[in-house]
């Protein structure tokens, strides 16, 4: 394994990063990604409430990830999986 495939392996993409539009900036991708929701290192927080179980946290992940997902492809970006 060459070490720039060990790299990604070990220090993959953050979701955010997945989507992509053509002629965008990283500085306005970020832009995008915060003004949607997420954060500006490419993640973004479930917005479980406090206590909540495996279950609650998968549900309010999704529920996020799709509000992301809605908000970004609005703005004209594609999801894609290198």
């Amino acid at each position: 394994m060459s070490k720039e495939q060990a790299a990604k392996l070990l220090h993959g993409k953050a979701y955010g990063e997945f989507f992509v539009k053509p002629g965008v900036t990283k500085d306005a991708w970020r832009q995008d990604w915060v003004a949607c929701g997420g954060w500006a290192n490419g993640q973004y927080g479930a917005d479980a409430p406090p206590g909540a179980n495996g279950m609650e946290i998968l549900a309010a992940s999704k529920r996020t990830s799709q509000k992301l997902d809605n908000c970004m492809q609005s703005k004209g970006y594609s999801f894609q999986r290198d």
